[in-house]
């Protein structure tokens, strides 16, 4: 079965139990506690699907120990909690553990959509979000190269 067909399965019974009003309420959760959560119950179970050649996936368990890893990485970089990182990048797997891991890590997400095509737009964008740091696809590299003179 393909990941998307997968998921979408994987979708009905928690429609169902929502239709029902069987769903449980979040009492002043964060992403984190509820992706722990999640971890602790489903840590051999996929957690993220992405496409090169074919469908790959990582399950929660994998997916924590990426995330706890680049987390501490920002850290050893010097993100303080409550300091701003910027995310530049497609929609993929690693866009997901990126931004979980500036959660862990106690920073706040200022995300940058990649149709951003002007450098000033980018640009402006930085230089008004008091972002310390820029995660970055490599294929949106260019786009910080051109204007690194430019932001702080």
């Amino acid at each position: 079965m393909k990941p998307r067909k997968r998921l979408i399965e994987s979708i009905k019974p928690l429609q169902r139990r929502r239709q029902r009003g069987q769903l449980e309420p979040v009492n002043n959760e964060t992403l984190i506690d509820l992706f722990e959560h999640a971890v602790a119950r489903y840590a051999d179970k996929p957690f993220l699907w992405e496409r090169d050649s074919r469908y790959r996936s990582i399950t929660y368990k994998q997916g924590k120990d990426l995330v706890v890893k680049m987390g501490g990485g920002f850290m050893a970089l010097g993100l303080k909690k409550g300091e701003r990182l910027a995310l530049l990048s497609e929609g993929c797997n690693a866009w997901i553990l990126g931004e979980l891991a500036m959660f862990y890590a106690g920073g706040v997400n200022v995300p940058l959509s990649v149709k951003l095509n002007q450098s000033s737009d980018l640009q402006f964008r930085l230089n008004h979000s008091d972002a310390r740091f820029i995660l970055v696809s490599q294929s949106q590299l260019g786009k910080i190269r051109a204007i690194k003179d430019q932001i702080p």
